[in-house]
């Protein structure tokens, strides 16, 4: 009798064991939970259809818990699918057998779906005028997202949760009638701190491509950082018809041809307004070509072309606060032989600022008024700065040319909205004209020698 007993015993312990090792190693595919996973499904939001393949319950000795699984499932609203790869979760034994889902942990990974549709899905569930707003800009691509999510005793979503995934081919319509296309990146998002990476896009119809954006969640906005960089760019004027014109008008340009390394940073609020904008930008400008009109100076050169064109430009570019800032150096070409130039320009708001330095060797100059002449292969040096304010007083504080022993200096020009001279404060002026005449002159006197 005994024996009997023992050995009932060591049966029912020894299925058990084999049991328990069956269901920690290979688990248990089942369809008897698939109505409360719908059920819980649905009180989320009803008009979404779970279709849910097996659900496998895997064992876990070790925190005495079941992982379950399932693979290719489906979310749809009406004619709205999402394809699930995987759902993983893990719930407690003692939760498993009261019937109760207490849910530890979420891990979900999704094929590559419409993010339109996964918008729409987002909305359904959860709305916002954030969400609307980018459903209306959004245009088309597609997105695959590996989510990670733990939840405390309450059921609610820790701090700790892990979105990492890929968007590709996405095309938005922005509020100002720019165009994002071909936009594809990687992200990796945490609390408050967004990553994106290896981002290539094109802006218009400016190819970019940028190593990483960091974007940190603020209280009532986010800060994004970030560097774009372009390669070997070619563009017209009507490509660049979303710049501000406040520098130049865009019909003066006929060509470009530029590389540039970015680097940006700005906050935009819940309503996609940005502000603090800083940008740091390095040009190579390889070629930019104006029409004649931009800078005609056919009454001081000899033989200029109908097109202006500067050629192998360094410049910096700084825009914050209002205030942009252009600083260059490079080749420029009004005739068919280079010049050099060096020039810097700040706008801040409606007030302008430049200051200006031509190196003239190969070409002649003239100023008829003066009767003064550079000859070809002598090299002089001519200096403009100044400043002035839409709609008023244009001002040369320099203007200044030096070739040998000639030199004209001319301080504090004022001209009205028509070029008419008003005033200048002092003008000094020793140089010998076509006929070897020595000039000189200032603000009252002309005096011929």
């Amino acid at each position: 009798m005994i024996k009997g007993i023992i050995k009932t015993l060591l049966t029912v312990i020894l299925v058990l064991i084999l049991g328990i090792l069956y269901l920690s190693i290979f688990g248990l595919k089942t369809e008897k939970f698939n109505n409360q996973i719908k059920k819980s499904i649905s009180e989320v939001n009803s008009k979404i259809n779970f279709q849910i393949n097996d659900v496998n319950y895997l064992l876990n000795l070790k925190d005495l818990s079941i992982n379950i699984s399932t693979n290719n499932s489906k979310l749809s609203i009406d004619d709205r699918l999402i394809d699930i790869k995987n759902v993983k979760t893990n719930i407690s034994i003692k939760s498993f057998i009261n019937n109760q889902y207490s849910i530890d942990d979420l891990e979900i990974s999704t094929a590559e779906i419409k993010i339109k549709d996964l918008l729409f899905f987002t909305r359904e569930v959860h709305n916002s005028p954030q969400l609307f707003i980018l459903s209306k800009i959004i245009k088309d691509g597609s997105i695959e997202v590996d989510a990670s999510i733990s939840f405390d005793t309450k059921g609610k979503i820790k701090n700790d949760y892990q979105i990492k995934g890929s968007i590709k081919n996405a095309r938005l319509d922005l509020l100002n009638q720019s165009t994002i296309n071909d936009l594809n990146f990687l992200f990796n998002l945490n609390k408050d701190q967004y990553s994106l990476s290896k981002i290539k896009t094109s802006f218009n119809e400016i190819k970019l491509n940028s190593p990483l954006i960091e974007i940190t969640k603020k209280k009532d906005s986010y800060l994004i950082d970030g560097i774009f960089l372009t390669k070997n760019q070619k563009l017209d004027g009507d490509d660049l018809n979303f710049i501000s014109k406040g520098l130049i008008n865009l019909k003066d340009i006929k060509e470009i041809e530029f590389s540039s390394n970015n680097k940006l940073s700005f906050e935009i609020n819940k309503k996609f307004k940005i502000n603090k904008l800083d940008i740091e930008t390095t040009l190579d400008l390889d070629k930019l070509i104006f029409s004649k009109k931009f800078i005609d100076l056919s009454a001081y050169l000899k033989n200029t072309k109908e097109e202006i064109l500067f050629e192998k430009n360094k410049i910096q570019i700084n825009y914050k606060k209002d205030k942009l800032k252009v600083k260059g150096t490079g080749s420029i070409f009004f005739t068919d032989k280079s010049e050099q130039i060096t020039y810097e320009i700040i706008k801040n708001n409606d007030q302008f600022s430049f200051d200006t330095k031509f190196n003239i060797k190969d070409n002649s100059f003239q100023i008829v008024p003066l009767n003064y002449e550079k000859k070809e292969d002598v090299n002089s040096i001519i200096i403009i700065n100044g400043d002035f304010k839409k709609g008023n007083l244009l001002k040369f504080k320099t203007i200044s040319l030096e070739e040998n022993k000639n030199k004209i200096l001319i301080n504090n020009l004022k001209l009205d909205n028509n070029f008419k001279v008003l005033d200048i404060e002092k003008a000094n002026i020793n140089y010998k004209n076509k006929i070897k005449i020595t000039n000189r002159y200032d603000k009252k006197n002309f005096i011929e020698i």
